[in-house]
């Protein structure tokens, strides 16, 4: 930092005169009592895509029948406060039509979690006796995993799986840890440029921030470029910096259109970026309007690939 370089892993290196990262997660060792990153081809916690995906995807393919699927999910914060529960319910829809009489088990250390009772409302519907959520109150905070055994241990009383999906707690990405940019597990930023507290010249982007209110989501990763590049450019170039603003949708997929979703908008204050109003689907709803949420989702999809790829 004190020279404004990046090394490059060839021998080279780049100066910079701002620096943005955005380096996304990486895993607590620990975090999970028998599962360290060398467990991950056993237990994989797929929540770095590409090989993990495919590797959890054919592990759940090749579940006996009535089988179990475990899941451990993490503490706060992580990436995509709803992705497990999303994923319990991609596992569901499979499961439900080549597999109906597997279980799938999840572990949680929270006492709650994103869109629950949309989600606890939507299994009750579509997989009505195959989800079972074991919370803290039941020894969700106490759970050892031994990949060898395929077994998962809550609270002494061990379950014996067919798969089993291990999401460990998440900190920042090891580039921000290397940078010396972290307090904890996270990169705090300032809320009206996204620098970073540790150094003016560094921006922090996305799930590596710690930055206030906002979810770890791809689409507050995307607001919150925006309006760094704003005040970078003004930065370097002296032209005008637009006050900051900030949104968050987040569209989940319970089963084959029923759709629902969560959001807000944002605010930059002195602390952090604040909370100003939101929005969350209802229990209940129609099936035209589930359809319709999910319809809304595939075309956020096609507008936020387009902003960012052309």
């Amino acid at each position: 930092r004190d020279a404004k370089t990046v090394a490059l892993a060839g021998g080279g290196a780049v100066p910079y005169d701002r620096l943005i990262l955005s380096p996304g997660i990486d895993f607590i060792e620990g975090s999970v009592a028998g599962w360290d990153l060398s467990s991950q081809n056993a237990m994989p916690h797929a929540y770095k895509a590409g090989s993990q995906t495919e590797l959890l995807k054919a592990q759940i393919m090749a579940m006996p029948e009535g089988g179990t699927f475990a899941m451990v999910a993490p503490p706060n914060p992580y990436r995509c406060p709803p992705g497990p529960y999303e994923r319990v319910s991609m596992v569901a829809h499979l499961l439900k039509n080549t597999n109906p009489t597997a279980k799938i088990l999840i572990v949680d250390p929270k006492e709650k979690f994103s869109k629950q009772g949309l989600f606890e409302e939507g299994w009750a519907n579509h997989y009505d006796g195959m989800i079972e959520r074991v919370g803290p109150d039941f020894g969700g905070d106490n759970v050892t995993v031994d990949h060898n055994a395929m077994t998962v241990d809550i609270d002494g009383e061990v379950t014996k799986v067919d798969a089993c999906n291990v999401i460990p707690a998440m900190k920042a990405g090891h580039i921000a840890e290397m940078a010396g940019i972290t307090e904890g597990n996270w990169a705090p930023v300032n809320a009206a440029d996204m620098s970073s507290k540790m150094d003016e010249n560094i921006h922090v982007l996305g799930d590596a921030c710690a930055q206030g209110d906002m979810p770890k989501s791809g689409f507050s990763a995307n607001s919150q470029a925006k309006v760094c590049a704003n005040a970078v450019r003004g930065a370097l170039t002296g032209s005008t910096v637009f006050p900051p603003r900030f949104a968050n949708t987040c569209w989940s997929l319970i089963d084959t259109d029923d759709g629902v979703k969560v959001g807000a908008t944002y605010e930059a204050t002195d602390e952090k970026i604040a909370k100003v109003d939101g929005f969350i689907s209802a229990t209940g709803e129609t099936s035209e309007v589930r359809a319709a949420t999910y319809r809304e989702s595939v075309g956020w999809y096609d507008g936020i690939t387009s902003d960012m790829f052309g």
